[in-house]
C-alpha cells in the first residue's frame, strides 16, 4: 500500500509526499504535465532507486489527479 499526501502545485508541477505501507520516512514525487515527466526528489524509507514498484503506482495516481483536475490532500493506493 502507498500513502500520498499533497505538498503543493507550483508552476504547474504537482508534488506529493509518499510513504510505503504507512510507515517510515516520507519521500517526494512529482509530475509535470507539460513535459509528461514523473520523478522523485527524495526516496521514501525502504524504497529503492532501481525498483519503482511503489513510485510507479504513485506516478499513475498523480497523472490521474491531473487528468481529473482533482488534487486531494490525502490518498492511498492499494493493489493485490
Amino acid at each position: 500500500m502507498l500513502w500520498l499526501r499533497k505538498k503543493e502545485i507550483k508552476d504547474g508541477i504537482v508534488y506529493y509526499y509518499y510513504q510505503i505501507e504507512g510507515k517510515g520516512e516520507w519521500g517526494e514525487l512529482f509530475y509535470d504535465p507539460k513535459t509528461d515527466q514523473c520523478g522523485w526528489n527524495k526516496l521514501a524509507e525502504d524504497d529503492e532507486a532501481w525498483y519503482d514498484k511503489y513510485r510507479g503506482h504513485g506516478y499513475m495516481r498523480l497523472i490521474e489527479f491531473v487528468e481529473k483536475n482533482e488534487f486531494p490532500d490525502k490518498d492511498f493506493v492499494a493493489w493485490g
